[in-house]
């Protein structure tokens, strides 16, 4: 279901594009991640299961034990994977788009300007 935004704030935040464009970056990377963790932990399970019920067979001239160790390597793989993505999905400076705003307005060169509706204040004020 779509979300309404009523666009009554007071406050306009003008921001240099290259600002931007890091954080809207470090945002993005952010989703990837979260989004491949899934899939990641699904290709585990699948391996791990393969290991667990499989009776490895001679193939091709390759013996079963090393298909089986090929198996077994993937899974470590992926395990390490996943722990590596988890940490940095942890560790992420930018996780939602309110941390981009409340970011934004913490920063040096961020102008924070009063709405044009507000009579009190028409003035820039820059954020420290």
């Amino acid at each position: 279901m779509p979300r309404v935004h009523d666009n009554t704030e007071e406050d306009l935040i003008i921001v240099p594009p290259c600002v931007l464009e890091n954080k809207l970056n470090s945002f993005e990377e952010y989703t990837r991640m979260r989004g491949s963790i899934g899939t990641s932990m699904g290709l585990a399970l699948t391996l791990l299961v393969a290991v667990i019920t499989s009776d490895f067979k001679d193939f091709i001239s390759l013996p079963g034990a090393s298909i089986r160790g090929a198996f077994v390597t993937a899974f470590i793989v992926i395990l390490v994977l996943i722990i590596h993505n988890l940490f940095r999905l942890y560790r992420a400076p930018v996780k939602n788009r309110a941390s981009i705003v409340k970011t934004f307005l913490g920063v040096d060169g961020v102008v924070v300007q009063k709405s044009k509706n507000d009579k009190s204040n028409h003035a820039n004020k820059k954020t420290q």
